[in-house]
């Protein structure tokens, strides 16, 4: 079952037609060396104590927290990009354009609307270069290869028992085209999974985000697919490039009959080369652009999901021929309201709707200035132009850390707790203006 998610306040600029292993903080208190207690045990126990059943601020990259999609904002244009055409959305940096591609990939996988939409995950694996185009569009369409290997595998083993619905030729179709470019044997996962008696292993591997799908096997259905597939050996020869690729797709939309493939493309920006040089993030994806048109004719559609720097790159890349109204594109920028609503959703999830804003944890001193801490944190980073969701996620975790760095927790949130997170944005981001 999907959580319906809210309407935030938040400002979307459209143009239509077109002129898109789980991480850990990574800041921790060390305790005095009397603690008998780690900060980290201190947080678990007093989120438990003041009614959080986790902590909404531990991930900092959406991509790998498996609850985004339960406290996502919904952006209200949603349905702009979740749709059978090409589309794009930009958004700076830590601006929510990985939460969006997170909810997109998670309602596919679940069947949103009673849709079959296969989903493929791509994250580029190397810088572009200009001088590098034969192998740029090799790699990428290697790596589009291994990115479907992956989510097949993901998809058999939320259902084990689908190969039982296939014939024969269907099976053999469906492990060859895994197999070719899954990177290791079947057998190599399976072995992983059946010790863990979970998905955990390529949950890991594959898309932390994943773990929140409705119905996962249990260790019975897991055990069924480990006998079933433990001794498949894959054919010794595979197809070149081009083979196999006509082979996934003929796979996907013709045999297994989903509807349409949605190819999400996201972390452009990732490599130094890329995240300070918009053309080269750009020319990382460039085979992918390069065939958006064509394959959009046969039911494939390319869903980007970009930094806003790229965004004027792509306008006056008139070449690959996306400027039509087929389409769509969303540019997200975050205001003091919009970012007060990630805040409050996450609480809201967290709490079980018990409460949502921090105030509810402040006690009579810190609520005694008439302003939620959110709202003094917000304003804080306004004063940095660090205005993004990353930016106070990342504040928030250090909130949660400050408060129970002690070896005694108060129950509620401090002044003292408020000012040493203000005096900690001032000093991280005054130092790298």
């Amino acid at each position: 079952m999907v959580v319906p998610l809210v309407e935030p306040k938040i400002i979307v600029h459209l143009s239509d037609p077109f002129p898109v292993a789980s991480a850990q903080p990574d800041f921790i208190f060390m305790p005095p060396l009397n603690t008998r207690i780690a900060p980290r045990d201190n947080l678990k126990q007093w989120l438990t104590e003041i009614g959080l059943n986790l902590n909404p601020f531990r991930y900092i990259d959406a991509g790998e927290d498996p609850y985004i999609p339960f406290y996502l904002i919904d952006h209200h244009q949603f349905e702009k990009i979740n749709g059978d055409q090409p589309s794009f959305v930009f958004a700076p940096a830590g601006g929510g354009k990985t939460a969006f591609r997170v909810r997109l990939a998670r309602e596919c996988r679940a069947g949103w609307n009673k849709r079959r939409i296969f989903p493929i995950v791509f994250k580029p694996t190397e810088p572009g270069n200009p001088n590098r185009d034969e192998k740029q569009a090799f790699r990428q369409k290697t790596d589009l290869l291994r990115y479907a290997a992956r989510e097949l595998f993901l998809y058999l083993a939320y259902s084990p028992y689908v190969l039982d619905e296939m014939d024969g030729m269907l099976q053999k179709a469906f492990l060859q085209t895994v197999s070719w470019d899954l990177g290791f044997p079947i057998s190599f996962y399976l072995e992983q999974m059946k010790a863990a008696g979970s998905l955990e292993p390529i949950l890991s591997a594959f898309d932390p985000t994943a773990r929140s799908l409705p119905n996962p096997p249990d260790k019975e259905d897991i055990l069924y697919l480990y006998k079933k597939l433990n001794h498949h050996n894959p054919e010794p020869e595979k197809p070149d490039e081009e083979h196999r690729l006509e082979a996934l797709f003929d796979l996907i939309l013709n045999k297994l009959k989903f509807e349409a493939i949605y190819i999400l493309v996201d972390g452009v920006d990732a490599f130094p080369e890329t995240g300070k040089n918009p053309q080269n993030a750009l020319l990382s994806v460039s085979w992918l652009l390069a065939n958006a048109l064509v394959w959009s004719e046969k039911h494939i559609y390319t869903k980007y999901f970009l930094p806003i720097e790229i965004q004027p790159f792509v306008d006056k890349t008139n070449d690959f021929r996306l400027l039509t109204s087929k389409s769509k594109v969303i540019t997200i920028k975050w205001d003091a309201d919009a970012l007060s609503e990630v805040i409050r959703r996450r609480l809201q999830e967290a709490s079980g709707g018990k409460f949502d804003s921090l105030v509810a944890i402040s006690d009579r001193a810190l609520r005694a200035s008439g302003r939620s801490p959110e709202e003094v944190l917000i304003g804080e980073l306004r004063r940095q132009k660090k205005l993004s969701p990353r930016s106070l996620i990342k504040a928030m975790d250090r909130l949660f850390a400050f408060h129970v760095q002690n070896e005694q927790v108060l129950e509620k949130l401090t002044p003292q707790d408020l000012t040493a997170v203000r005096e900690w944005i001032r000093r991280e981001y005054s130092a790298k203006k």
